[in-house]
């Protein structure tokens, strides 16, 4: 499963969608298209506002319940 990241979809911070991680891993704001494919102005949902009930189920259909959130990985175990 691809990594994704959280992020609102042209100033909506009310619904968070799913998207491909930006191509400059320090940008917060890029052009892009979300898993559902909505196309617009992307800005990363920071991980302490990140909500799986405002979730976009168009996004969730695609991808389903858990995906693989960029910066997940517990490290070594």
């Amino acid at each position: 499963m691809r990594e994704v990241v959280q992020v609102w979809l042209s100033g909506d911070d009310e619904r968070q969608h799913l998207a491909d991680p930006p191509p400059d891993d320090t940008a917060r704001r890029w052009d892009g298209t979300t898993a559902c494919g909505s196309p617009g102005g992307l800005t990363w949902v920071p991980p302490e506002r990140v909500d799986g009930g405002s979730r976009c189920p168009a996004c969730t259909a695609v991808l389903g319940t858990a995906p693989v959130l960029e910066g997940d990985d517990p490290g070594p175990v």
